[in-house]
């Protein structure tokens, strides 16, 4: 997409078809945001103005204390015309409203400016990302994950159902939205417990998009930061499509354990899909909960037994951060075999 404006600013190409304006508008800046506003409108800029300071926190949180570009805010030729974005630019008409009801859509646009990549999975991502963590925050994590569900029935329907015969679209070279920011935003919440915050954050602001020349560089960055080797997450999840991962809670096996009131419960999980899926899961015995993760291949099995104190009522696996090809919570209550 790219734009024209009085002052000079301009955008580079995107992916939507190029459009051109040409406007008389009035520029209010601050925030790493630029704001092109009708003179009957230029009141308004305030409370964009406001939305971005209230995000920049949790953008210098995760790309590093300065944008690296601006958001670029125009007031479309007519005030009737629908809003879009394309990277650091967006369209919308310009109005007076509370800052509150501009921040989720603003915090995936202002990522925008702060981390640009020539890679549409990562800057589409980590702005996808961005816009889930605000609602994580602002909402609660259950919120960000329904956020996230919303979209992976989608997501589901488009990848590869025979990754062997049919290679779908890996994320270093997808072309449609559905993979490099839906897929991609999952990637990053995949990644948040495999690698720890610190490390995810600490590989976004080292993120240097001059740098990224391979398609193997960001994941040569995170296992600097993270100490990490990562070939089997991103070979499955980024560099080539093996589908969704399909898991199943095959078998839960309590026991007494050796000391009162502890448990031994043996928990079997089955992948029928076609991608590798490291979930937790979680043991739940009345208010007590225990929890790990657990990795289980494509086509393969797994089994991993918890301690736990109190008697065990129900096992968890997955918590819908890991998109499956079904529901990606599954749940199971544990029963007991009279003695």
């Amino acid at each position: 997409m790219g734009v024209a404006l009085r002052s000079g600013t301009h955008v580079a190409l995107g992916f939507a078809t190029p459009s051109l304006f040409l406007a008389r508008r009035t520029l209010e800046t601050g925030n790493s945001v630029k704001l092109y506003a009708r003179q009957s409108d230029a009141a308004a800029t305030q409370s964009y103005m406001t939305a971005a300071s209230i995000l920049t926190p949790q953008m210098t949180e995760w790309f590093g204390a300065k944008a690296k570009g601006e958001l670029n805010v125009l007031d479309p030729p007519e005030a009737q015309d629908r809003p879009f974005e394309d990277r650091a630019l967006l369209v919308t008409n310009i109005a007076n409203v509370d800052p509150k009801r501009l921040l989720g859509p603003m915090s995936h646009v202002l990522a925008h400016a702060y981390f640009p990549s020539p890679r549409p999975w990562l800057e589409e991502g980590a702005a996808q990302f961005m816009e889930s963590l605000w609602s994580e925050h602002q909402e609660g994590r259950e919120s960000a994950i329904t956020q996230l569900d919303n979209q992976r029935g989608a997501l589901s329907l488009a990848e590869t159902a025979d990754p062997d015969k049919d290679p779908g679209q890996p994320l270093i070279a997808a072309h449609d939205p559905i993979f490099y920011r839906t897929k991609a935003a999952y990637v990053f919440w995949m990644l948040r417990p495999i690698v720890g915050d610190s490390s995810l954050a600490a590989a976004l602001r080292q993120y240097d998009a001059a740098e990224d020349t391979s398609p193997d560089y960001f994941q040569h960055l995170l296992e600097r930061t993270s100490g990490q080797k990562l070939d089997w997450f991103f070979n499955d999840w980024v560099n080539r499509d093996r589908g969704l991962p399909d898991l199943n809670i095959d078998n839960v096996t309590p026991s007494t354990g050796s000391q009162e009131d502890s448990y031994i419960v043996a928990v079997t999980v089955s992948n029928a899909g076609t991608a590798v899926a490291d979930v937790p899961v979680t043991v739940y015995s009345g208010d007590a909960t225990v929890t790990a993760r657990m990795r289980i291949e494509a086509k393969g099995r797994a089994t991993h037994r918890f301690l736990a104190h109190g008697r065990p009522e129900q096992v968890q696996v997955n918590d819908g951060t890991t998109p499956e090809t079904e529901a990606s919570v599954h749940r199971k209550d544990i029963t007991y075999t009279a003695q």
